[in-house]
């Protein structure tokens, strides 16, 4: 139990964000109690803290705001749009969206389209990335919604020309699959 008596603590502050990030924690600290494990409340406090998750949520630029997620299957991109829209009310969405063949990507296409407003398809680094063109022709059949839709082969091209147009009310999120990764060095080197 992290606390005497009941085995609860209030008023804990977890540094990763999204709502999912609370659920987990939540479920973590019912997991070290269920198991036994006794855990100091300044222990437990310090740790959610103080955590962290790259590529989830995570923000590499904040003017302009660029988040990289390395969501990659339709119940984390689903999740992924909810965030941004609880986190960042209001603002316009752009994504750079590549992934991997054997990934469900039609209702990834689905639940984007319904929230962003630009897209940018690109190849993920790796021999086993759906070609892009597919996505944006798969695209333009699930979007209810005639959105922007451009093809961009090399990752870190679709991040120069996503990043041109946007705005001070809008943001670019890279989500699809961890082999986007390598695009996190060129955020940081040109931002």
């Amino acid at each position: 139990s992290p606390q005497r008596g009941e085995g609860r603590v209030r008023g804990l502050t977890i540094s990763l964000p999204g709502h999912f990030q609370v659920e987990n924690a939540a479920v973590a600290c019912l997991a070290l109690q269920a198991a036994g494990v006794k855990v100091k409340e300044e222990v437990l406090r310090s740790a959610l803290k103080g955590v962290s998750w790259p590529g989830r949520l995570q923000v590499i630029s904040r003017k302009p705001l660029i988040i990289f997620d390395v969501s990659h299957n339709p119940p984390a991109i689903k999740t992924l749009v909810a965030n941004l829209a609880g986190l960042y009310p209001g603002r316009k969405a752009t994504f750079l969206f590549g992934v991997l063949e054997d990934k469900d990507y039609l209702p990834m296409l689905k639940y984007l389209g319904d929230y962003g407003v630009r897209f940018f398809f690109t190849r993920p680094y790796s021999n086993r990335a759906r070609e892009p063109k597919e996505l944006a022709d798969s695209f333009r059949g699930v979007c209810r919604k005639k959105k922007s839709c451009r093809v961009i082969l090399e990752p870190k091209d679709a991040l120069l020309e996503a990043k041109k147009g946007l705005k001070n009310d809008e943001l670019l999120c890279i989500c699809g699959s961890f082999y986007l990764a390598p695009l996190l060095k060129c955020c940081h080197s040109s931002i």
